[in-house]
């Protein structure tokens, strides 16, 4: 099992293809992952995710774990879930 990825290139794509969705849309690590052709590094890829600084330029809090679940998160998971919330109103207030 990979226990980060390769290259900083990786973390790069995943990032970047984090900050491609959209205001109404996750995604789910796994599928970050196999985008990025390494779909048994859905940990590292979350991982990597998580690290995230810059959160709300690149929406990291968008990235789901494995059915769904709200999973770690640099700013803590109660600001996760507060930050899909304030985006779901927005997107629903349109």
């Amino acid at each position: 099992m990979l226990a980060s990825p390769t290259s900083a290139d990786e973390v790069k794509q995943g990032l970047q293809d984090v900050g491609y969705l959209p205001n109404d849309a996750t995604a789910l690590v796994s599928f970050l992952a196999a985008k990025l052709g390494k779909p048994t590094a859905a940990r590292a890829v979350g991982a990597a995710v998580g690290r995230n600084p810059v959160s709300f330029v690149v929406p990291c809090h968008r990235a789901l774990g494995k059915g769904g679940a709200l999973t770690g998160y640099h700013w803590g998971i109660t600001r996760k879930q507060a930050m899909l919330g304030w985006e779901a109103g927005r997107v629903a207030g349109a």
